[in-house]
């Protein structure tokens, strides 16, 4: 495979989706061992000792999607080579 659809500096680009994504999976890592809190009735809330899972965290969702946008940026940019 040859990466000279890279050249130019456009690597930047898919380099910078990449570190997002990685950056959001580390803060859904922290998330899913943060613990949660379970609302009572009358707005009373109290920490929970069990963990959201790592899939239903938020900046887990956010590094799905900038993995998506990587490789679709990839994808787009082999193309038009």
């Amino acid at each position: 495979m040859n990466l000279s659809f890279l050249g130019g500096g456009l690597w930047f680009i898919p380099l910078v989706t990449l570190l997002g994504a990685l950056y959001s999976y580390y803060r859904g890592y922290k998330q899913s061992k943060g613990g949660s809190l379970e609302t009572y009735a009358g707005g009373a809330t109290r920490e929970s000792d069990e963990n959201i899972p790592f899939y239903k965290c938020t900046g887990t969702i956010y590094g799905y999607i900038l993995t998506a946008m990587t490789i679709g940026i990839l994808l787009l940019m082999y193309s038009d080579r």
